[in-house]
């Protein structure tokens, strides 16, 4: 067992769900058939989000939430989260993980 976001291998602190390993240091969730972050993309702001999340870590929307935003809408969320982004402190794990994923932050 391995964390694939921080490469944390502490039995102590990867918690077994069955298809997933959850990670208590960075809060991760890694897929025990591949061995790979447990992420999909946010069907509202577009961004990559663990799966078993009950909000998106990005707009915090409910992930059960029905779209009845409008695109305008959805494309001043993601200019929101951009400047968020921006602001991100790059000594935070997710910054780095979230960048190698992505290819930009």
């Amino acid at each position: 067992m391995k964390c694939a976001n921080c490469g944390n291998t502490d039995h102590r602190t990867l918690i077994d769900e069955g298809d997933t390993y959850y990670c208590s240091i960075c809060c991760h969730r890694t897929l025990v058939a591949t061995g790979k972050d447990d992420l999909i993309t946010c069907p509202f702001c577009r961004r990559l989000r663990d799966r078993k999340a009950a909000y998106c870590m990005w707009c915090n929307i409910p992930i059960n939430a029905q779209s009845d935003f409008s695109e305008k809408e959805l494309k001043d969320l993601d200019a929101q989260i951009k400047r968020f982004e921006d602001k991100l402190d790059s000594s935070n794990i997710r910054f780095w993980k979230l960048k190698d994923k992505r290819g930009e932050i």
